[in-house]
């Protein structure tokens, strides 16, 4: 085929052009442009000092296929408590160019170590000796928390602020004057609009210049619904307390520190889901102004309780022998302190020995005031038979409705002490009912005579046996009692024990030894087989233990006693040290005396 000039030219020309433009582009296409930067960032610039704050990263590279990771400055005082990264790719084809971005994002968590302002240095990442860099940030850390309205990830707004007016707890008090000794009833309670999924204490006040007694501190809160200021509130009570004032003056009542996590519906889609947010709730400050008492001239001895006073005194048996022992109970109820009563003073003959064997402890709540019941079990030992009075010492209490001093007679005891019958008492009518047979043979020989003297002998026979069966039952019956208290004081030891753990953690070590000191008699009294108002030194020492066994219960009860009966503001430290260190001896003590009883 032949061709004109004309075409032929203009192939010429296409040729050239085409070799110059891929000339002109191959430079461009062997070296791509390669891009690093690097961002950061934090999610908030003031926080509170039991905050967290986030600490992000970003580094973007553009046609670099290696990773590369940020380096991080000296950070202090944040500490980082997590980390996580991610990365992302980006490509990009413009005017016949491959583009290839991809992004590295890292999240720190930072919780801040003290309170302050904060230079966060410039975060930089190295590619091919060069240093890219960030700007520094700036953080302020202050003592409160920093709170903001945010949106989560679900799309649920919060605002703590609000939250803290829909959540709240409340310290409530009876009383903001009280005289010292006087009861001071207080409880915690929380109220929500919420649901509540936990909430625990975090931290108690003190209390200091205040005798506490814990009243009532729930595992499971029971909530009620209360209408107030228009909202319809959940409300239960978190804690009750009662409180004692030491010693006059004024006092601030520290707040309580509450964890509650509330459950936060979405208000348009209240079914759809619920998310758990975290609260640290405080109570306010409660002040208190103690007044002294009136001061007293008198001649009896203040039992230190304030408030009301009521004592009721029983006894087992009113005729007793001789040398044997018996029962009586003096209970003493009183809105008051009742632990500064340890023990009932008596007036009585020498002639007897009484003993506190045990002490019964209970509470009611009347009328919006708690009354502690203190009932003391004595054992009294009679040494000569007669008559015998046993008195006790006048109680001497502040009636706070009377404002003034009252003494409180303590009923007498009446008992009748019989001789116990001897060997002796028994011949000496055997012998006087055979004189009185020979008298009778010698009057009467005849068949009246046969008739009357049998009848005569079977009845003192139906009446020996009578007798001596009624003396059989009363043992068996002591036996089964005995029995039947041995078993019921095992039950008890372990929740006499585990009271007095508890005692011990609220620095009521006096009670905490009695309670102890109860255990110990219980184990004791189940092993020798007796009654524990029987237990005394006297029959430790004449009881079949071995002479280790019997130095060991002897020294126990000897550091009980101590404790029990010390000054306790002036030894309490002392006391705690004593009883923290003793105690797993004293459980030692009680498991053996315990696996013996099961033993024997």
């Amino acid at each position: 085929m032949k061709m004109d000039g004309k075409p032929k030219l203009f192939l010429i020309a296409f040729f050239v052009v085409f070799i110059l433009s891929v000339l002109i582009a191959a430079p461009s296409i062997s070296s791509a442009e390669k891009v690093v930067k690097i961002y950061s960032s934090v999610d908030e610039n003031q926080i509170g000092i039991n905050q967290t704050l986030t600490l992000s990263v970003t580094i973007e590279t553009k046609n670099i296929s290696k990773v590369l990771e940020p380096s991080i400055p000296d950070i202090s005082p944040f500490k980082v408590v997590s980390k996580n990264s991610s990365t992302s790719t980006e490509i990009s084809f413009i005017n016949g160019k491959t583009s290839r971005v991809k992004k590295y994002r890292y999240k720190y968590t930072l919780k801040p170590g003290k309170i302050g302002k904060f230079l966060i240095s410039p975060i930089s990442v190295t590619y091919k000796g060069k240093e890219y860099k960030t700007d520094p940030i700036v953080i302020t850390v202050t003592e409160k928390n920093i709170e903001r309205e945010y949106i989560t990830d679900e799309g649920l707004k919060i605002d703590p602020i609000q939250l803290k007016k829909e959540i709240f707890v409340k310290a409530k008090i009876n009383k903001q004057t009280a005289y010292v000794g006087e009861q001071l009833s207080l409880r915690y309670e929380i109220f929500s609009t919420h649901e509540i999924e936990q909430i625990s204490i975090i931290s108690m006040p003190k209390m200091e210049g205040f005798y506490r007694i814990d009243i009532e501190n729930p595992s499971r809160l029971k909530y009620n619904n209360l209408y107030s200021k228009g909202k319809n509130y959940k409300h239960s009570v978190i804690k009750k307390l009662v409180l004692y004032p030491l010693y006059p003056g004024n006092f601030n009542i520290s707040p309580i520190e509450t964890k509650v996590t509330a459950l936060i519906r979405n208000r348009e889609f209240p079914n759809l889901f619920a998310l758990p947010y975290t609260l640290i709730l405080k109570t306010p400050e409660l002040a208190v102004k103690v007044i002294p008492l009136p001061e007293y001239n008198g001649k009896y001895s203040f039992t230190g309780i304030v408030g009301k006073l009521q004592v009721d005194v029983a006894q087992h048996s009113k005729s007793i022998y001789q040398g044997e022992s018996s029962r009586f109970y003096i209970t003493v109820k009183s809105n008051g302190n009742l632990n500064n009563i340890k023990d009932i003073h008596f007036s009585h003959p020498e002639n007897c020995k009484i003993i506190l064997s045990d002490i019964y402890n209970d509470k009611k709540l009347l009328n919006g005031t708690y009354y502690f019941s203190k009932k003391f079990e004595y054992t009294i030992i009679p040494e000569k038979n007669g008559k015998l009075v046993v008195k006790a010492e006048k109680l001497l209490y502040f009636d706070t409705d009377k404002k003034s001093y009252v003494s409180l007679n303590i009923k007498p005891l009446y008992f009748d002490v019989n001789p116990v019958p001897t060997s002796e008492n028994i011949n000496t009518e055997t012998e006087k009912t055979t004189v009185e047979d020979k008298d009778i043979k010698s009057k009467y020989k005849n068949l009246l005579f046969i008739v009357i003297s049998s009848f005569s002998i079977l009845t003192a026979i139906l009446v020996y046996l009578l007798f001596k069966t009624k003396k059989s039952n009363f043992r068996n019956h002591e036996i089964n009692k005995n029995k039947s208290e041995t078993n019921e004081n095992l039950r008890n030891i372990r929740l006499l024990m585990a009271e007095a753990e508890s005692k011990l953690l609220n620095d009521n070590v006096a009670e905490a030894s009695s309670l102890i000191k109860r255990a110990i008699t219980y184990a004791l009294s189940a092993r020798l087989g007796i009654s524990s108002g029987k237990v005394t030194i006297k029959n430790i020492e004449k009881s079949n233990l071995d002479e280790a066994l019997k130095e060991e219960l002897k020294n126990s009860l000897s550091i009980l006693n101590k404790i029990i009966y010390s000054p306790e503001k002036e030894d309490l430290i002392k006391n705690k040290g004593l009883l923290s260190v003793n105690i797993e001896k004293f459980e030692s003590l009680i498991k053996r005396l315990e696996d013996d009883s099961f033993s024997q």
